[in-house]
């Protein structure tokens, strides 16, 4: 199983549903909007963690004030007492969830500025030297948030984060299909054995998406649960 979900941040909510949203977010994402002094930005973290909470329930088919979520070492969530996978991310305006029964990370990124610096910096030397081929901007563009992308769901699926270097794995496409290839000798070891599979999509024009699991079965479609009005709100996580 592996379903994944989107959220549009900027239909937004008023400020009396927000409080409401509140009040149904667990004590860890409490503690999270208590600490943020900007009231966009508080209520953009409400919003989050209302749609993580929706997400999971639904998946699960439990209440989410039932939910209870953990980290592992490396800073990555699961839900306590369930044998379920979920990862997060948000970019621009969008925020993404995977939600699966093995290993999942997701990745979102809209269009950056300096993307040669950083991937002279963090990319492997193939990857490096793809976009250096590539004379058009927009297609440069477009294959660097491939591997970008590629790379921060490979980490997050795996569960290091950045403790592994970024270099020391290469997302490669064999006309088939994304795949990763990793350096063992600068790995030493570190990185799981696990086969991930990997699905890359362009969302919304200005956007890459990308999926890695260790299920057979990687996504290419993403659920609607856009904010499109105060009353879209109310209708999705207020029922």
């Amino acid at each position: 199983m592996l379903n994944c979900y989107y959220m549009d941040y900027t239909g937004g909510c008023s400020d009396e549903q927000s409080l409401v949203l509140y009040e149904q977010l667990n004590e860890s994402r409490k503690i999270r909007v208590d600490k943020i002094k900007n009231p966009d930005m508080k209520k953009r973290q409400i919003l989050t963690g209302t749609f993580v909470q929706h997400c999971l329930s639904k998946e699960l088919g439990i209440n989410a004030s039932d939910l209870r979520l953990a980290e592992n070492e490396y800073g990555k969530p699961n839900v306590v007492g369930h044998d379920i996978h979920f990862n997060l991310s948000h970019s621009g305006k969008y925020a993404v969830i995977a939600v699966s029964d093995s290993d999942v990370g997701i990745d979102i990124e809209c269009k950056t500025k300096n993307c040669m610096k950083l991937a002279k910096r963090f990319f492997c030397k193939e990857e490096y030297d793809n976009l250096v081929k590539i004379d058009d901007e927009t297609e440069q563009k477009r294959l660097f948030l491939h591997y970008w992308t590629i790379k921060e769901a490979y980490v997050k699926c795996i569960g290091t984060g950045l403790v592994i270097p970024m270099n020391s794995f290469c997302a490669k496409n064999d006309g088939q299909g994304w795949m990763i290839e990793k350096d063992e000798e600068l790995l030493d070891g570190q990185m799981p054995n696990a086969k991930v599979n990997v699905g890359v999509f362009d969302f919304d024009n200005d956007y890459v998406v990308s999926i890695c699991s260790t299920s057979d079965l990687v996504s290419d479609k993403m659920i609607n649960l856009t904010f499109e009005s105060n009353a879209n709100v109310k209708n999705v996580f207020l029922k």
